[in-house]
């Protein structure tokens, strides 16, 4: 089913508030395991109870990611990406105070850039000041850049700065980030989707349409290649009205990138599990 164009916050916000944090090529979360004596807790007990509350965030029900979190977190509160779960998941469930202290403390470590990015995205539901906002905007893209830096082979930070400047109307911060994805991961069909927006935002239709057609073959789901279709022809069709047109192309890409959003997540999930760092599966 096509996105709806009206449904655009309602998508952003429950796919933006979802981004996977395992997303940067690290083992999958295991199942639960078993406490350890002295109340320290086994890794694989630790991931299985953080899956299941992103399950419960994906399913917007923060109160029960908080049951699952809150002990989590007085188990193993070396767990950074326990408390940055447990801080959304306050957020979203009204306590924005408790919430953002949590996540205010989380060390300056690339990978937080997810949760700094589901940060943005829960708060932008509130009446919070957007001078608030822009401190955690600012610190999720410095780290998705330097993790782009480090994860050499994982395109999800370059992904998350192509989208956070779709929400920004950026282009050439969005064109910047597409180039790096088009020449590092040639075959992923996420970069040559998004190239497709910024030569729409540009009208270069001709470019628009043959990455488009390059994304589609290389496996883009048939329902959002329709979808940026379907704008792209919005779009030529008020290019006489250029105040128009910059709210559809902007509009647009932004619904768009949401979209690749859900999809890049739906596909990383159903990855098979990596190998571990001892070679056992």
């Amino acid at each position: 089913m096509a996105l709806s164009f009206g449904l655009l916050t309602t998508f952003a916000v429950a796919i933006l508030t979802g981004l996977p944090i395992m997303a940067n090529g690290q083992q999958p979360p295991q199942q639960a395991g078993e406490d350890l004596p002295g109340g320290l807790a086994l890794p694989g007990m630790v991931a299985g109870e953080i899956d299941q509350a992103q399950v419960a965030l994906d399913a917007n029900n923060p109160q029960r990611a908080i049951e699952i979190l809150r002990p989590l977190v007085e188990l193993a509160p070396e767990s950074d990406e326990a408390r940055g779960l447990l801080g959304i998941a306050l957020m979203m469930n009204g306590d924005l105070d408790e919430g953002r202290a949590l996540v205010d403390a989380l060390p300056e470590h690339p990978n937080s850039f997810h949760t700094l990015g589901r940060t943005v995205s829960v708060l932008e539901e509130t009446d919070i000041d957007r001078e608030v906002l822009a401190p955690y905007r600012d610190r999720a893209m410095k780290l998705a850049l330097l993790a782009a830096e480090q994860q050499v082979d994982d395109p999800t930070p370059y992904l998350y700065i192509a989208t956070i400047a779709a929400r920004e109307n950026d282009i050439p911060e969005m064109r910047r980030a597409t180039e790096v994805l088009l020449e590092k991961f040639p075959n992923e069909e996420q970069g040559h989707f998004l190239a497709a927006l910024v030569a729409g935002s540009e009208s270069d239709w001709a470019t628009h349409d043959a990455q488009l057609a390059e994304a589609e073959r290389l496996g883009m789901p048939q329902d959002i290649i329709d979808e940026a279709r379907t704008e792209a022809a919005r779009a030529q069709a008020a290019r006489q009205n250029n105040q128009q047109l910059k709210w559809l192309i902007g509009g647009g890409i932004l619904l768009l990138a949401i979209a690749l959003f859900a999809y890049r997540k739906a596909k990383h999930r159903n990855r098979p599990p990596a190998p571990s760092e001892n070679g056992t599966g």
